[in-house]
């Protein structure tokens, strides 16, 4: 008989063990599934303000191309030679601002 009751005893020790791993297990997973449905949601979001920007800059981008062939229509060949034509102000270190050429 009390062969029994310790193998009874053992048995239950050890089932309540193993009850307590599954639940350890279960608590865990659940972390982690609700953990993974933030970062779904998180790329989700993500992937809309991509989808955003992207929109923004095709839409940005074709205002300029069509600035740039509205702008290239009006000019003239001598007028395509890019960048401004007055002389521009350099900034010496050792000579404050003052313009090249008038040293």
């Amino acid at each position: 008989m009390d062969a029994i009751r310790k193998k009874m005893q053992s048995l239950k020790s050890e089932t309540d063990h193993l009850y307590a791993n599954i639940a350890r297990y279960e608590n865990e997973t659940k972390e982690a599934n609700d953990q993974v449905n933030r970062y779904e949601c998180d790329i989700r979001d993500y992937g809309k303000k991509i989808q955003t920007y992207e929109c923004d800059f095709d839409e940005t981008n074709d205002k300029l191309t069509k600035t740039r062939l509205i702008g290239d229509e009006g000019e003239g060949p001598e007028d395509r030679r890019g960048g401004c034509q007055r002389p521009f102000a350099s900034y010496h270190a050792d000579g404050g601002g003052e313009q090249e050429g008038r040293n």
